[in-house]
């Protein structure tokens, strides 16, 4: 029914038109808050769709105040109403109200408490705004009175990760992997929660996919590998090793070729955006490249009573592609947690955006994050990445050309950006001097706490289990036992105590 017929029925029947409403917000909003404007409450079914029509119009029509108040009245007149609950956390998650998304979800759960399909899909929403102690209590009381199910044990797995209980997560992927042996995420997710041995049980689940490794889907076979690969590495047989990740990065490259026009950098504009010449000074980016030492950094920084840390926001990306402002990014960044004086983005990849960064937040100050690229190349390549802006790691060709990119926007930052280079020898050899640096130079007093190995706090990233234990330097010159595999890297950068041809611009 079109948008004039809906409203024609509306006048004849409310009943009617009710069960079109929702099929009339998918096509025209403004008609649909009309529509719903004209119903009778006191006749819907169910209870609250109406409102829920009206807030859902109103957020499609960027309305999000008002949007808000129409979808709290939905759920006030039905706490169940599955659909007011879900626009609800969306929009507040859209405006950097992380906090409040998870209480809307709870209470809807609390609710509807049988809702198994809408507990898995809050518990993916809170993993993926970092709220895992949120989505580990939704967890729980799903398995309390639930039958197996794999999805919701590789949930499960993966909120455990982030919380640093890596026991319970094995598990929970090991339950995961009894329902569902070809299950890839979990096979990946259980070959980096810890270190593995010959005699752990998913070796031998590993040896038994092997087995019949051709008839496994492709995204199966890539896991399978990059985790027989850390098995070998583990176990310090870096030939198998590199069998397996040479075989799963030629099978991931075929799969998602690089790019390379996602590194252009946007030529900076003096004076084309203008900025409050105050703003930023809150705002803290952890940059280098990936496995640089950046989750390393963020998690220790973290810890400081006065700092925030919010993980590898995407959001500075989608602002220097003007789908977003400062103001949305801002949002994102500082939720509606306890304020605090500084707010850490550890995405490693906003060394794209540095002109960005000093037109939309001149205060901003960037720790940059730098490693030998032959340990950064061999931990990538070793490494699966799902998003395509890492599609790069999986040729050595790609990460050489991507390394290159990279120093070359270093070097050419802003010369009145805010910086500061972090070493990664200097972090895991001198943590207390490094991190003293570090502090002062975001304008914090000391505290002995960023000194501590973190037990709690949410990390998602490839490098949780690293970031979670104690410093050491036995990662300084990993590419080193490699040397018999990595060739196509060390043409580039020869075999000595420093890379040939790279220098790094340093204030």
């Amino acid at each position: 029914m079109n948008s004039t017929g809906t409203l024609r029925s509306v006048r004849k029947d409310p009943t009617i038109a009710l069960n079109n409403l929702r099929a009339l917000l998918r096509h025209d909003p403004s008609a649909a808050l009309s529509a719903a404007r004209q119903m009778d409450p006191n006749r819907e079914t169910p209870r609250g769709e109406t409102a829920f029509v009206i807030g859902a119009a109103l957020h499609a029509l960027a309305r999000e105040d008002e949007a808000e108040v129409a979808l709290r009245d939905a759920l006030h007149r039905n706490p169940a109403h599955r659909l007011a609950a879900t626009a609800l956390a969306h929009l507040l998650r859209s405006q950097g109200r992380y906090h409040a998304a998870a209480t809307t979800v709870e209470a809807l759960l609390a609710a509807a408490p049988g809702d198994r399909d809408f507990a898995l899909q809050a518990i993916g929403f809170l993993r993926d705004t970092q709220q895992p102690v949120e989505a580990e209590r939704i967890w729980i009381s799903t398995q309390q009175a639930s039958s197996p199910n794999p999805e919701a044990h590789y949930l499960g797995g993966e909120v455990a990760m982030m919380l640093g209980d890596f026991a319970e997560a094995i598990a929970r992927f090991d339950q995961c992997l009894a329902l569902d042996p070809v299950n890839p995420g979990a096979i990946h997710a259980r070959a980096i929660a810890a270190p593995l041995a010959h005699n752990d049980a998913f070796a031998a689940h590993l040896e038994r996919l092997a087995l019949d490794r051709a008839r496994l889907p492709i995204d199966t076979r890539i896991m399978l590998d990059f985790a027989q690969g850390k098995l070998a590495m583990d176990g310090d047989d870096i030939a198998t090793a590199f069998l397996h990740f040479d075989r799963a990065n030629s099978s991931r490259h075929a799969q998602m070729p690089w790019d390379r026009a996602q590194l252009l950098s946007p030529v900076r504009k003096p004076g084309a955006i203008t900025s409050n010449a105050q703003r930023g000074e809150e705002v803290v980016f952890i940059i280098g490249m990936p496995r640089s030492g950046t989750t390393l950094l963020a998690s220790r920084l973290g810890q400081h009573p006065d700092v925030a840390e919010r993980g590898e926001l995407p959001w500075l990306g989608m602002l220097d592609a003007s789908a977003i402002d400062a103001d949305v990014y801002l949002r994102h960044l500082h939720q509606d947690d306890a304020p605090r004086s500084r707010y850490l983005d550890k995405n490693p990849l906003n060394f794209r955006h540095l002109d960005r960064i000093a037109q939309e937040f001149p205060r901003a100050r960037v720790l940059h994050c730098r490693r030998d690229p032959r340990d950064t190349a061999v931990s990538c390549y070793t490494q699966y990445f799902a998003h395509p802006d890492m599609a790069w790691s999986s040729s050595w060709g790609d990460i050489v050309d991507f390394q290159r990119r990279y120093r070359d926007l270093i070097e050419a930052r802003p010369a009145d950006i805010a910086w500061l280079d972090i070493d990664y020898a200097d972090l895991v050899a001198v943590p207390e001097a490094t991190l003293r640096r570090a502090t002062g130079f975001l304008g914090l007093d000391w505290d002995d706490r960023v000194l501590a190995t973190p037990a709690r706090g949410s990390i998602g990233t490839a490098s949780v289990w690293q970031a979670r234990q104690p410093m050491h330097t036995r990662s300084l010159g990993r590419w080193r036992s490699s040397v018999d595999h990595i060739k196509p890297l060390l043409d580039v950068y020869g075999n000595g105590p420093e890379p040939l041809g790279w220098t790094l611009r340093s204030d």
